[in-house]
């Protein structure tokens, strides 16, 4: 584990003590935070939004975002759900290189062998970046995933954690497994755009952090299994993982 403390300089572990005064991590914060976000958030997703070579695909604002079934009035209508609040700011870009994208049908790998209630559609997949970008403190991480969209109409949500695992359940680096079936000059351009968006955050104050300092230890302060987007992870301390990247619950 790094010397925290050294690396982000002790305001900012200052703050993120502060946001968790009882020395666990808890989503009370979510509810009552005057953020150092809250005055740029506009113009940090309007810059994101205009990098050049990519578009923003999805994204999900800090406070959540209610949804409508098919066909209800949003003026009228209760929505039919709402997403739970988090501790960061999340946007997936991705690039427009043909490169980037690949379609994919689960009857060339048998994933919808004996079970022909729930036939698996053809879909597209676009690798890109998920930016997340915390509201407690000026720190965001970037980390390569993808989105797909499915010849039925549905997609999946990106996040920033890609949750890819290898056959004995261990986390694999999303750039190792994105090599097995991109071309090189894709992961020049993930590369590539990561950079960019990292220029883009660093313009604003908002640094971006690097597995390994994700993976450091507050002291003293404790991680609530509840809140962790990132499963399997669990220890008796809290990480600026833990401490700056939860959803609501």
């Amino acid at each position: 584990m790094s010397d925290v403390k050294q690396e982000l300089g002790a305001d900012l572990i200052d703050a993120i003590r502060e946001a968790h005064p009882q020395g666990v991590v808890t989503d009370e914060v979510l509810y009552d935070l005057d953020s150092y976000y809250d005055e740029i958030a506009e113009e940090v997703r309007a810059a994101l939004r205009v990098v050049k070579g990519a578009a923003v695909m999805h994204d999900r604002p800090p406070e959540g975002r209610p949804h409508w079934e098919e066909g209800d009035d949003p003026d009228e209508d209760c929505p039919a759900w709402t997403e739970d609040p988090s501790s960061y700011d999340m946007m997936f870009l991705g690039p427009m290189e043909t490169c980037c994208c690949f379609e994919y049908d689960p009857e060339e790998y048998g994933d919808d062998e004996g079970d022909s209630e729930s036939v698996a559609s053809p879909s597209e997949c676009r690798v890109g970046c998920a930016v997340g970008i915390s509201t407690i403190a000026p720190l965001a991480v970037v980390h390569f995933t993808e989105k797909e969209w499915s010849e039925d109409g549905s997609e999946t949500m990106p996040d920033i954690d890609p949750m890819i695992f290898d056959l004995n359940g261990s986390a694999v680096e999303p750039e190792t497994h994105y090599k097995e079936f991109m071309p090189s000059e894709g992961i020049q351009a993930l590369r590539a755009l990561r950079t960019e968006i990292g220029q883009v955050l660093e313009s604003f104050g908002i640094r971006v952090l690097s597995d390994a300092e994700l993976r450091s230890r507050i002291p003293d302060l404790k991680p609530n299994p509840l809140l962790n987007p990132f499963p399997g992870q669990e220890q008796d301390f809290a990480t600026l993982q833990d401490a700056l990247f939860f959803r609501g619950v």
